[in-house]
């Protein structure tokens, strides 16, 4: 059987304290002999013994039968507060700025349909609205310069000359 234990039990990083060890007495249901606590792949503390893991997880602080099921050590413990707190804090970062960016669009959404509603609604009311430039640019889109017939001179309208009139008898 394995007891997997805290990180606390870990043997040192640099080394200078030496690799971490357990020895639980015979009168607490090990076998009185001392192991060195070994590291797996998934950087969890382990000993593997059938009688000192067997007493371990049932009557020690800091052991189980599975990974999981070890408790925390007092810096884990703070670390996961740590990282709790800033992953709200962030929330709540992001959250502020989507809100502040939805306020400004319906803002601008809002502007959008007030002038919209301001505009012109006839086709006369819409071309009175153009400038001088955006008339011409519109008439030009329609019949570009060069393909406009000549203007044919106007003819002046000729008038017969009438004798005047003269009053009748009656």
């Amino acid at each position: 059987m394995i007891a997997y234990g805290m990180a606390d039990h870990k043997p040192s990083p640099d080394g200078a304290v030496g690799p971490g060890a357990v020895s639980v007495p015979r009168h607490k249901g090990g076998c009185g002999q001392c192991h060195q606590v070994a590291v797996n792949d998934e950087d969890r503390v382990y000993i593997d013994c059938d009688q000192c893991a067997r007493a371990l997880v049932a009557g020690h602080y800091g052991w189980s039968a599975t990974p999981h099921g070890v408790p925390l050590t007092p810096d884990q413990m703070a670390q996961r507060e740590l990282a709790s707190r800033d992953a709200e804090d962030h929330q709540n970062a992001i959250l502020r700025a989507m809100t502040d960016a939805f306020v400004s669009q319906m803002a601008d959404f809002k502007a959008m349909q007030a002038s919209a509603a301001k505009q012109p609604q006839s086709l006369q009311e819409q071309l009175a609205a153009l400038s001088p430039k955006e008339r011409a640019a519109l008439f030009s889109s329609f019949a570009p310069a060069q393909a406009l017939p000549a203007a044919e001179p106007e003819v002046p309208k000729t008038t017969t000359a009438r004798a005047p009139r003269t009053p009748r008898a009656r």
